[in-house]
């Protein structure tokens, strides 16, 4: 928060993080109840708590996350994790950032990106053992091409019939 309070200003506008997400964090940092009832809310106080390096919140809503598990939560947290997990291959990357010069913040940004990565992976396990049910789940279209091919290019994935993954790969290459 200290960016943010570094201009004099009457008003400080938070428009890079959503408001269910940043409002869940507030909750957690005035010590009141978070209400992570939906995946979606949940989803994004994950993201608000890794962008201001909050990682008890960020375990909680991970730790929600799992357990909202399903064919279809698998696909959409896939898709949204990629800008933060570090180990899913083919993560975003950028140019290198300056090193976080406070050991507090570097450890609080190693311990979100371990949860998100921990998410990630409960996911792909998710996957693997309802492969029929994501592949024919039409959140699947909405996946970028590298995280389609994580997915299918896994041995661990239990589909019934390859005719289900031709299905949905064609599915996926006309949306």
């Amino acid at each position: 928060f200290a960016a943010l309070l570094a201009v004099k200003t009457d008003v400080i506008v938070v428009d890079y993080v959503d408001r269910r997400g940043f409002e869940q964090l507030l909750r957690y940092h005035y010590c009141e109840p978070t209400q992570l009832n939906s995946v979606g809310t949940a989803r994004c106080a994950l993201d608000a708590a890794y962008k201001f390096l909050c990682p008890l919140l960020a375990e909680r809503c991970a730790r929600r996350l799992d357990e909202m598990l399903d064919a279809g939560v698998a696909l959409e947290i896939l898709r949204d994790l990629r800008f933060l997990c570090a180990r899913l291959p083919g993560a975003a990357s950028a140019p290198p950032l300056p090193a976080l010069t406070d050991d507090g913040a570097a450890r609080s940004l190693a311990q979100c990106s371990r949860w998100c990565d921990s998410l990630a992976h409960n996911a792909l396990l998710v996957l693997d053992e309802n492969a029929d049910a994501a592949l024919t789940d039409e959140r699947l279209e909405e996946l970028t091409y590298e995280d389609l091919a994580l997915i299918v290019k896994r041995d661990t994935l239990r589909v019934s019939s390859e005719l289900v993954l031709v299905e949905a790969l064609s599915r996926w290459a006309t949306a």
